[in-house]
């Protein structure tokens, strides 16, 4: 019946509707006459022919001005109503209007009884339709709880009540103002009676609708529903929904980066326009993971042209590839130049410098794996000082307007050779922001971000995936964390504010324990996180378990990172961008240290390349391991 009502032409859908209205109005009509004398049998003396015959097309007009035979019954909402009431009430106004145009006087009972009993049939029959074709359209439904109840959520359950094969059996908010209320026919609870809510009634899925819930809330529903074998699924923040590219009703699993408890920030449009839009960039590194962001996000910023330096030549093919992709997908104008070159290589930079006219430099090419820089010092020292000066001396021959080199927290009192290196870049820039005044230069500086190459988020998958055992080096070892997307986005912020010689330190929020991390990782996939004091006791584990083996902290490895050398830090025009004060050393003195570097990697020294990281004021703390390497 449904499906044969549903199939039928738009146009006999309305003539029915309309058959249905005039109905209405006679009904209606009569019931007012009635009501209005008194008695059934003094009625038909009040009974005007003319009058009605003239209401009903007036009344027709109305509703069919009003839009609502254009409005599909099923997705009849509140809008419609106030349309149908303002439509009902011309009605009765127009029917007083011919009373008092044909008899003295007009009846105006008789006219505002019609108007509500025409309201109360003409409407209430089209809800109660609505409520037919939802009810149970299509015949199977899953049951789902949408956990948040604000803006996103009601969006949501609106539209699961259209009709797609999901029924909300409840929705789950924090706020104390919402808890008890009814939004849509479905009641709204505190996250207390989650669990209770589960147990009563067959939930199908958990449907995350809120984009400010925190990392411990987040475990706890993926923990509650892990154990009754209910998925748990994540709507599209809003703001994709509203730019076009996501829609509501397109769930995604949830991942470790909805961990870190972090709202999303809109960006500043002036920042992320400031040293791109119609300007030539390039990117250093563009095929490595901050690079490779960095590049999606900048040629949507209509830059002129990207120019693309790699090293790695399927790194280069790859991303020239997917921008290539999203220049044609989007419509876009600007040129794509690979260059596949060293950013050791001075004179190949420079010439691609000018040849594109650069005026924006992103110089996020570098050596980071901290445990292979440990035994590979001359060629950390190499890419990341020599590079960045190599970089650096190009653009500011070139007359590039702007120069930003991508740090790290690891260069704040280093511990290993990774981090004392990018010090040592921060070093020279500084020192190169004092000496000429043509390029504006600046540092960002930030913690890890998930999923990039070599870090710890993949090694865990990995381990996750062969059935364990996770390996965690300490049990109270910490990091900050940020995704790729956000960290590329502020970056290129952090560059339009930019004046010279500043190192920004981006906002990381809170350090996560990567022992936490690890477990949540584990359960996201299904499995139950159990610490074993050694490897040999996961083969006792049980089938749904994940061995946690503590190992021991690598060369090099901190039990937790800083952003600031000083701890002093100024606030900016954006609330995840902060600006530190340190020491600059100036170029006069740095220059003894870059020529000494020149000769020792010339004679590939690794010895003499720890003596000089540790008599650079780094902050470095080598200790033990200068002796034993030097020995």
């Amino acid at each position: 019946m449904k499906s044969q009502f549903l199939g039928l032409d738009r146009r006999l859908k309305i003539a029915l509707q309309m058959s249905f209205d005039v109905l209405v109005i006679v009904f209606s009509y009569i019931l007012a006459v009635v009501i209005d004398s008194g008695t059934i049998t003094t009625a038909p003396q009040a009974f005007d022919f003319l009058s009605l015959l003239v209401c009903i097309p007036v009344s027709l007009l109305c509703t069919s001005l009003s839009g609502a035979y254009r409005s599909v019954l099923r997705y009849t909402s509140a809008n419609t109503l106030a349309r149908l009431t303002v439509s009902y009430t011309l009605s009765a106004a127009a029917l007083w209007l011919i009373e008092a145009i044909r008899t003295t006087p007009a009846s105006w009972a008789t006219a505002m009884i019609f108007g509500l009993l025409s309201a109360g049939f003409g409407i209430g029959a089209r809800f109660a339709l609505r409520s037919y074709f939802r009810g149970s359209w299509p015949a199977h439904r899953s049951n789902v709880i949408i956990y948040g109840a604000g803006d996103l959520g009601r969006q949501l359950l609106t539209s699961l009540q259209q009709g797609n094969g999901l029924l909300a059996v409840g929705l789950i908010d924090d706020s104390d103002t919402l808890s008890g209320s009814v939004i849509g026919g479905v009641k709204v609870h505190p996250p207390s009676h989650l669990k209770t809510l589960m147990a009563r009634v067959r939930v199908d899925y958990v449907l995350v609708a809120t984009r400010s819930l925190s990392r411990d809330s987040y475990e706890d529903i993926v923990s509650l529903a892990k154990d009754r074998g209910i998925p748990v699924r994540k709507v599209p923040d809003l703001d994709e929904i509203i730019a076009g590219r996501a829609e509501i009703t397109k769930f995604r699993n949830i991942e470790i980066a909805d961990l870190l408890g972090r709202d999303p920030v809109s960006p500043i449009q002036e920042l992320m326009d400031a040293k791109i839009r119609l300007k030539a960039v390039m990117v250093t590194g563009a095929g490595g993971s901050i690079g490779k962001e960095l590049c999606k996000q900048i040629v949507h910023l209509n830059p002129t042209t990207i120019v693309l330096v790699e090293n790695n030549e399927l790194a280069l093919y790859q991303i020239e590839q997917l921008l290539s992709e999203l220049k044609i997908t989007h419509k876009l104008q600007t040129l794509i130049v690979p260059v596949l070159a060293s950013v050791t290589d001075k004179d190949a930079i420079t010439r691609r410098m000018i040849e594109n006219s650069v005026d924006t430099v992103y110089h996020a090419a570098a050596y980071k794996h901290v445990p292979l820089l440990e035994d590979n010092v001359i060629s950390a020292l190499e890419n990341n000082v020599v590079g960045t000066r190599m970089v650096l001396e190009a653009a500011i021959y070139s007359g590039v307007t702007s120069f930003t080199l991508i740090s790290t927290d690891k260069a704040v009192r280093p511990t290993n050779v990774m981090g004392a290196s990018k010090r040592f870049a921060e070093l020279v820039c500084q020192a190169y922001s004092q000496e000429q005044s043509g390029t504006k230069i600046s540092m960002v500086r930030f913690g890890n971000v998930l999923a990039s190459s070599g870090s710890v988020i993949p090694h865990f998958q990995r381990q996750i995936e062969r059935g364990g055992p996770v390996t965690v080096t300490h049990p109270d070892v910490t990091r900050y964390f940020m995704t790729i997307p956000e960290a590329a986005q502020l970056v290129i912020q952090a560059s339009g504010m930019a004046a010279t010689g500043e190192v920004f330190v981006l906002d990381m929020g809170s350090p996560i324990r990567i022992l936490d991390l690890a477990q949540a990782m584990i359960r996201l996939s299904g499995f139950e996180p159990h610490v074993v004091s050694d490897k040999n006791q996961v083969h006792g584990l049980r089938s749904n378990e994940i061995g946690v083996v503590f190992t021991s902290l690598r060369p090099g490895e901190k039990l937790y990172e800083e952003l600031l050398v000083d701890a002093i830090a100024m606030e900016t025009a954006h609330p995840r961008i902060m600006k530190a004060a340190e020491d600059v050393v100036p170029f006069s003195i740095l220059r003894t240290y870059l020529d000494s570097l020149d000769s020792i990697l010339l004679a590939d020294d690794q010895c003499a390349a720890f003596e000089m990281l540790c008599a650079l004021p780094l902050h470095y703390s080598f200790g033990e391991r200068l002796q034993r390497r030097g020995s």
